[in-house]
């Protein structure tokens, strides 16, 4: 993936799709619900970030 005007780099991206049943996918949601972004912050690690895709679209559209 490569994003003109955000990020001069090639980027390395994977795509996981799961049903709406695991746990997990109904915690992200919950945190979401109310939120524009959750931070996943891990000991010692570099947070990560999940943003709903119509949200990114609006902050890279912001930039232009």
């Amino acid at each position: 993936v490569f994003i003109d005007g955000v990020l001069k780099r090639r980027m390395v991206t994977e795509v996981k799709a799961r049903r709406t049943s695991g746990v997990f996918w109904k915690t992200i949601t919950k945190y979401l619900r109310d939120n524009d972004m959750l931070f996943l912050i891990e000991d010692r690690q570099d947070p990560l970030v999940v943003i709903p895709l119509s949200i990114l679209f609006e902050i890279l559209n912001e930039n232009n």
